[in-house]
């Protein structure tokens, strides 16, 4: 790809959305936790804050860059033009220096200083809700959902914060096999793991739909505290390997907040890669080249939704015994 302003307005627009979808996030799961009551959604909320200053750096960066390609191509034209013309150009070299010099300073330092923030931010924040959660573990109730919530409602907007988490997140990652977009891929990957707590609060409204029984969001009020507590160490240790990392020319660095495990899901097919390079090397043929295997990679997310659906439709169904009354409930 071409590296001019377009290139990185176009990076800029992403990182502006993706801070969009981050802000919505954040702000639809707190009402969904002021309404619960849950400490576990509360917690989730405090999580998805935490991604609002990934695309904020994000956004800054590709700004700066297309500032930069703008005077670039500025003083080359001037460069190319006559005497008089060339006056000016010692002006916009001046500018363009000192557009790089900004750059320099954001990777050298804005985005260590923004992954150390993260990390201690994600750290504290977990430590202070598994304390809390451990004060308030003699009161199960207080762990669970407020008596007035509909864990069929909840259900609905736990899904609906799950979709868009998921699909904010492939979207931004199909960015990245661009090479000049390869920053954005940290703000995709946090996305992610908002993706997999929505998927785990979804997992507990069911749970409560189902069988009536809060026992998972008690166990959630814990688990995720403890997530963000993991996560925020992954970035620390990533941030200080970093530091003392040698930087090549004209590598675009990997920021800290990129999480390695998480990447793994906004790009699968890298996970496919390694499994069918593991079953290549077990059986000694190339099994990942048959057509059955490739048939089955295709259809593998469109199988996945299906059984989910088939388990969702089970799941409204109660056989009712000889001996047994049942009763119609709507909305609970």
């Amino acid at each position: 790809m071409k590296r001019d302003e377009t290139t990185y307005t176009t990076a800029t627009s992403a990182a502006l959305a993706g801070l969009a979808v981050q802000c919505v996030l954040c702000l639809g799961t707190g009402a969904v936790g002021a309404w619960t009551e849950s400490p576990a959604i509360i917690a989730a909320t405090w999580h998805i804050a935490g991604g609002i200053p990934i695309w904020i750096i994000l956004a800054i960066i590709y700004q700066q860059h297309r500032l930069e390609r703008t005077e670039a191509l500025a003083a080359e034209k001037l460069a190319t033009q006559d005497a008089a013309s060339a006056a000016l150009f010692g002006d916009v070299s001046d500018e363009l220096q000192l557009i790089r010099s900004r750059l320099d300073r954001l990777y050298n330092l804005g985005l260590p200083i923004v992954s150390f923030t993260i990390a201690i931010y994600l750290i504290a924040a977990g430590v202070g809700m598994l304390y809390r959660a451990a004060t308030l573990a003699d009161d199960p109730v207080a762990l669970a959902l407020s008596p007035d919530c509909n864990p069929v409602g909840l259900m609905f907007a736990t899904a609906g914060i799950a979709f868009v988490a998921f699909i904010a997140a492939r979207w931004v990652s199909g960015y990245t096999r661009i090479r000049e977009w390869q920053l954005l891929r940290g703000g995709a990957s946090y996305l992610m793991s908002t993706f997999v707590i929505a998927i785990l609060l979804l997992a507990g409204a069911a749970t409560v739909a189902i069988v009536e029984e809060t026992f998972f969001f008690r166990l959630l009020a814990r688990l995720v505290p403890a997530l963000m507590i993991l996560v925020g160490s992954e970035i620390l240790l990533t941030a200080l390997l970093a530091a003392y990392r040698p930087k090549r020319p004209g590598e675009i660095p990997r920021p800290a907040f990129d999480s390695r495990v998480l990447g793994l899901l906004t790009a699968p097919e890298s996970l496919g890669q390694v499994v069918g390079e593991l079953i290549n090397y077990q059986f000694g043929v190339e099994v990942s080249t048959s057509w059955f295997y490739q048939m089955l990679g295709r259809a593998m997310t469109p199988l996945t939704i299906f059984g989910g659906l088939v388990l969702l439709a089970l799941s409204t169904l109660v056989i009712v015994g000889p001996e047994e009354q049942g009763v119609i409930m709507r909305f609970g």
